[in-house]
């Protein structure tokens, strides 16, 4: 009977200062919808970002980066140094390289008659389905004889094709990539976006002899991936690669390396690096949220003691319980 009394007068309270019951509930509501967004924001990312890391860069992956470049979807700037004749050395003088492929790219806009996009362009060979781990859910990938007669041929994303062909079939059409034009031969498939937020079905991916000839008039590339045999020699390897690229560009004993090189060991700790933020700071933040909501509703609720604390008193006098 106590807990019935009990429940129907506190609704009566909350029925007569409506404006208060309101504005604590608010700060509940608040407080836990902040930290299950932020919890579940933080696993959605997580998720992402591990399948795009496994995508591109498995244990038996080995990065090389020119100075100048980027990876992972950032923006990949024409190389100074590096070249695809250095790759070709790394693969020839090393035993269990298992394929390679050489990276150049940048941004321009893509036009097919009156549509336009302004697309990520990536020069890559033909072992770079195989290398990345991207295939063609329609059409073909480059292949061989592409590369090496630089055809202006093209891959293109699903973003690319939407944009410029709307309802329209893309292969077999042409594409006009800055003054050159290309025949469009095959649709990646779907990729999405990635950590950067980049959305990674916006690329167009060429021959990389094209795309230096007659895109970038460059003899240099931005990166080169690695796929070795044995994952666990992939960490044995990097002396070794730095030795050759050393080699190659001169570079004497005092001089600083003009490329980098990542393995899967690095990678792991930056996305280690990656989870502790999401994981730490960002439930962190969304209790401080739960706090503040918290301390208004104590607030409002102490208020509330305080109107009555006279007749709390006279109640207690006359002998209430």
């Amino acid at each position: 009977m106590n807990t019935m009394r009990l429940t129907w007068h506190s609704v009566r309270m909350m029925n007569r200062y409506k404006l208060r019951t309101g504005l604590m509930m608010l700060g509940s509501v608040v407080g836990v919808a902040a930290l299950t967004l932020v919890v579940s924001v933080g696993q959605a990312a997580e998720r992402k970002m591990l399948k795009m890391v496994a995508q591109v860069f498995g244990d038996s992956s080995v990065m090389i980066l020119d100075r100048g470049g980027q990876m992972m979807g950032g923006p990949r700037n024409p190389g100074k140094a590096l070249k695809v004749d250095d790759i070709e050395a790394i693969a020839k003088e090393l035993p269990g390289i298992e394929a390679w492929d050489p990276q150049q790219g940048l941004s321009t806009p893509v036009r097919h008659g009156e549509a336009s996009d302004l697309a990520q362009i990536l020069g890559e060979s033909e072992r770079a389905e195989r290398v990345w781990n991207r295939k063609a859910s329609r059409g073909e990938f480059l292949d061989q004889a592409a590369v090496t007669g630089s055809a202006r041929v093209a891959v293109i994303g699903e973003t690319v094709a939407n944009e410029l062909f709307k309802n329209e079939d893309p292969l077999g059409a042409d594409i006009q990539i800055g003054a050159v034009p290309f025949r469009v031969i095959g649709i990646l498939e779907p990729w999405g976006t990635d950590p950067h937020g980049m959305d990674r079905d916006n690329e167009v991916i060429v021959p990389v002899t094209t795309l230096m000839r007659r895109l970038t008039n460059v003899d240099t590339i931005s990166s080169a991936k690695l796929l070795v045999s044995d994952p666990e020699r992939a960490e044995q390897m990097t002396p070794e690669i730095k030795r050759i690229l050393r080699e190659h560009h001169h570079l004497t004993a005092g001089q600083p390396d003009d490329f980098a090189i990542l393995t899967a060991t690095e990678v792991r700790q930056m996305v280690g690096q990656v989870q502790r933020v999401l994981f730490l700071y960002l439930p962190l933040v969304a209790a401080v949220s739960m706090l503040v909501g918290g301390i208004v509703s104590t607030s409002l609720m102490l208020a509330a003691v305080n109107e009555r604390v006279g007749e709390i008193g006279l109640r207690r006098a006359v002998g209430a319980p």
